[in-house]
């Protein structure tokens, strides 16, 4: 289920895939036709076809991600 919210004013859709451990996040509702890079943290871009403007970001391995995240951000304390 696709969820919207907002990032620096403007609008953002997304969804998190539980099976695949995903998070799609896009900047239009409805994106016209595109294509990924992938970068080398698990991370991929989604860009607009024609202009190569950036419409959106692919976070794979999520969980595993946070679970980091959370883990550096405690061994500080």
């Amino acid at each position: 289920m696709m969820h919207e919210t907002t990032i620096n004013g403007k609008p953002a859709y997304y969804e998190y895939d539980e099976y695949q451990d995903a998070l799609f996040v896009t900047f239009a509702k409805e994106p016209s036709l595109s294509y990924y890079e992938e970068l080398e943290n698990g991370t991929m871009v989604r860009r607009e076809a024609e202009t190569d403007r950036v419409i959106g970001y692919t976070v794979r391995n999520v969980s595993l991600k946070v679970c980091q995240q959370y883990g550096d951000l405690l061994s500080l304390a």
